[in-house]
């Protein structure tokens, strides 16, 4: 009889992982798809719809986007006032924490101004062009963000002299895994799992547990990594975020990307 594929961990929704699935497939593995966080809407959509409102009126210089998840919400903003949100931007410029991000934004048409080298917000911030020493008044960004995101680029780029305004645009809420895949991890049947945030890293660790020892860690980048470290696990990291990417960082030695 054939030994049965070895079965990746996948902690997000199916929807958003149809690239990877086909991968970790074509690859040799068999992907079991479980969502451990929810992507929500804001408490307060009105103040989206105020913000971007104010992007078309050119109060802004840049919009800041850390993640793809705060895009469809922007969208929504923008239409709610009866525009698409490539043409309330006018000449408001955009950055782009990863790859990922700025394939949502060009896909609903908006060109991307920055996109950073290393995908992470500290990478962003280390991107982030200088502000005009003469300029009349500091620069301004809009930062929508997620309501578990971190104050570094907003920190950062306050302490550069710029106008930082920053808004929840998407809740992450978590979702408990069922009793199977709660007894499969316990019985070590998983033979790696794929992490692609810092909030499904911090989930699975609070409801499964450290991964045991042998199991494969792959992480999207390196923000995500981080946060894996600090949960005490044992990490590879993708070399670029993408299905490949974490497919052969399924595959490298671990903590050597």
């Amino acid at each position: 009889m054939p030994a049965s594929d070895p079965v990746i961990l996948v902690p997000r929704p199916a929807e958003r992982s149809g690239a990877l699935l086909r991968a970790l497939r074509n690859a040799g593995y068999d992907p079991d798809v479980v969502p451990m966080i929810r992507i929500e809407p804001a408490q307060d959509p009105d103040l989206i719809i105020d913000l971007v409102g104010a992007l078309a009126g050119g109060r802004f210089d840049w919009v800041a986007v850390t993640s793809a998840s705060a895009v469809k919400p922007l969208l929504a903003a923008a239409a709610d006032l009866g525009l698409e949100f490539a043409d309330a931007l006018g000449a408001t410029r955009v950055a782009a924490v990863g790859a990922a991000t700025a394939a949502a934004l060009r896909a609903a048409g908006v060109k991307v101004d920055l996109v950073a080298t290393t995908s992470s917000t500290e990478g962003l911030l280390a991107d982030w062009p200088a502000a005009d020493p003469q300029a009349s008044h500091p620069p301004r960004v809009l930062l929508p963000h997620g309501n578990l995101a971190t104050p570094v680029l907003a920190d950062g780029l306050r302490a550069r002299g710029w106008a930082v305004r920053t808004v929840v645009a998407y809740r992450t809420t978590p979702v408990p895994p069922p009793p199977r895949v709660v007894a499969s991890w316990q019985r070590r049947e998983y033979a790696g799992v794929v992490l692609t945030s810092s909030s499904v890293a911090r989930q699975l660790v609070a409801t499964l547990g450290r991964p045991p020892a042998g199991m494969r860690v792959c992480c999207i980048g390196q923000t995500t990594a981080a946060t894996a470290r600090e949960l005490g696990l044992t990490v590879t990291v993708a070399t670029d975020p993408s299905p490949r990417g974490l497919v052969e960082a399924l595959r490298a030695r671990p903590d050597q990307r």
